[in-house]
């Protein structure tokens, strides 16, 4: 969050505050978003992830992230794995 007294890109002083949220995957982040609010950066920021991630196939996504993860051991035809462990989770903080 910025202070009250930090300047924006035009030198202006911005008075209200500002909220940095990032997508991460694997330590790496995919996208981020800035907002007033941390409610509203979580939700810019999924909404350019699922974008990126709809635009990519899963070996593309394996490859460019270095992603090994094998959640089932049955793969659709697309290469997709099936989600077969409770154990998988994401974390908003």
């Amino acid at each position: 969050m910025l202070d009250d007294d930090e300047t924006n890109m035009a030198g202006e002083v911005d008075k209200q505050p500002q909220v940095v949220c990032a997508v991460r995957v694997h330590g790496l982040t995919l996208t981020h978003a800035i907002a007033q609010s941390s409610r509203y950066a979580k939700i810019a920021a999924a909404k350019k992830a699922l974008k990126m991630l709809e635009e990519m196939a899963a070996e593309g996504f394996r490859k460019e992230y270095g992603c090994g993860c094998v959640v089932g051991e049955e793969q659709d035809k697309n290469g997709m794995v099936e989600e077969k462990s409770d154990e998988v989770h994401g974390t908003a903080i």
